[in-house]
């Protein structure tokens, strides 16, 4: 048996964007009313498992909606008030953090949460630029 894809970055982006696009009136906050995509990731779930800070799992979760919805990423920071650059160095650190979490599971329990098998969307690359 191959072992499991592991967990990256923008898959984990990929997935809370798609997520957010098939349930666009979800709170941004994640938590209660799982939503299941692949049978066994609770994708919402993810950043309160995942992230000890809430200002990072906000940070993340309002990233993902806006760019599932099509909305500008910069302008909702703005309306925040929060700096473009902290917001978005947070954002990568929260991505990474949760691949991490995502592939310690992989280790742990090799059918559990595992990535998709096709090619991450990359919105992480989506993310406005300077």
């Amino acid at each position: 048996m191959d072992a499991p894809t592991p967990w990256s970055p923008p898959t984990v982006a990929a997935r809370l964007v798609e997520a957010y696009r098939r349930r666009p009136g979800r709170p941004v906050m994640s938590g209660a009313g799982a939503f299941r995509t692949d049978g066994e990731a609770d994708v919402f779930a993810w950043p309160d498992r995942f992230l000890a800070d809430p200002w990072d799992r906000r940070v993340l979760t309002t990233w993902a909606s806006c760019i599932a919805m099509g909305l500008s990423v910069r302008e909702r920071y703005r309306g925040m008030g929060w700096p473009r650059r902290t917001a978005e160095r947070r954002r990568r650190l929260a991505l990474a953090a949760i691949a991490a979490g995502l592939n310690a599971e992989l280790t742990m329990a090799p059918n559990a949460s595992q990535p998709p098998e096709r090619a991450p969307v990359g919105p992480d690359d989506r993310a406005e630029s300077p």
